[in-house]
């Protein structure tokens, strides 16, 4: 039997490698939500829609065609603006859920982040249940994490079937956010280590975490007395093989011929000390533009971050398929043949 489903940011890094996988599959009509035209989806035999997923009226217009929705649109800037950030992430899901239920849709797959528990302290080996911290360093994750509350209240309300996934630290081909940013502050002589060399960070390859929404979409159709029935449920996504970041970068760099970092390295607590004083300054001024670094940057490269994967191996049935050092090849040659 066809199912229809549809990606909310298919035109996005995540969005775009999950509409690619679910086109792989026979049986299955894909959709994509985008704030722009999207002519490469279109060529791949993709039905593309021009909306705001904050426009109530948008959203109506598009759901009536689909039974099943994965939502990966997101703001996702280390900056902004709190109003945009709760636009764009809270309401913009609100209004989905929302009309998801009217619309009769039965499954709603939310992509989340791990930045929704993450405070600047250590998470080791954390579980799904890690409780959500009393400050964000950024209105990103606060935002996803009102996000994913919203997600998991609407699970099994109207016959929707919910579940959210917490992807972590997503590079690969076509990577927009993480790598490039690396290379522009490598290429312009500002990237130094910060804090110590032997922090832990889990990564996930992007096609991983892309195989992970359609394991959890499948899932979703298990039996609601089976125990391993993620329904209402939140999951961490990554390699499942933590890498020494500062190790992990000077190797994505060399494999980029790109420049090495610069010698020596920024006690933790001076760098977030540096990264709080832009986001205050910039505040205070008003300032649209991205500071040189913020707090929420400096936490996140020098904080063991590494979650627990047993929880969706056993509920999603996910194995990452692509390894660390596979995945580094594989961007490496992506990456070395852009003209």
């Amino acid at each position: 039997m066809s199912q229809r489903i549809l990606v909310t940011g298919g035109g996005g890094f995540l969005g775009g490698y999950i509409v690619r996988a679910l086109l792989e599959r026979e049986d299955t009509v894909v959709g994509s939500m985008t704030r722009s035209a999207q002519p490469e989806l279109e060529a791949l035999g993709v039905q593309t829609h021009k909306g705001d997923i904050s426009n109530r009226d948008d959203v109506q217009r598009v759901l009536k065609d689909y039974d099943a929705i994965i939502h990966t649109a997101a703001m996702v800037n280390p900056w902004g603006d709190k109003d945009a950030f709760y636009r764009a992430n809270v309401t913009g899901t609100e209004i989905l859920l929302e009309e998801a239920k009217k619309a009769g849709i039965t499954r709603f797959v939310f992509t989340s982040s791990p930045s929704v528990v993450f405070d600047g302290t250590p998470l080791v080996n954390a579980m799904p249940d890690t409780p959500y911290p009393d400050r964000f360093p950024s209105p990103y994750g606060e935002t996803k994490a009102l996000s994913e509350k919203l997600v998991k209240e609407a699970h099994d309300a109207d016959g929707l079937r919910t579940v959210s996934l917490r992807p972590q630290l997503m590079w690969g081909p076509g990577d927009p956010h993480l790598l490039p940013l690396i290379i522009k502050r490598a290429r312009a002589g500002k990237l130094r280590q910060i804090g110590d060399a032997k922090t832990l960070i889990d990564a996930t390859f992007v096609s991983n975490a892309a195989q992970a929404h359609l394991d959890a979409l499948d899932a979703l159709d298990k039996k609601p007395d089976d125990p391993t029935n993620p329904g209402g449920k939140i999951y961490f996504i990554s390699n499942d093989e933590p890498v020494h970041i500062w190790d992990f970068i000077p190797q994505m760099l060399a494999m980029a011929n790109e420049p090495a970092l610069k010698s020596g390295s920024i006690p933790k607590p001076v760098a977030a000390l540096i990264g709080r004083a832009f986001d205050t300054l910039w505040s205070m001024l008003g300032l649209a533009s991205e500071p040189p670094v913020s707090e929420f940057v400096v936490l996140k490269m020098c904080t063991d971050q590494w979650y627990s994967m047993e929880p969706a191996k056993r509920d999603l049935g996910y194995t990452p398929a692509v390894s660390i050092k596979d995945g580094q090849k594989l961007w490496a040659d992506w990456y070395n043949s852009q003209p």
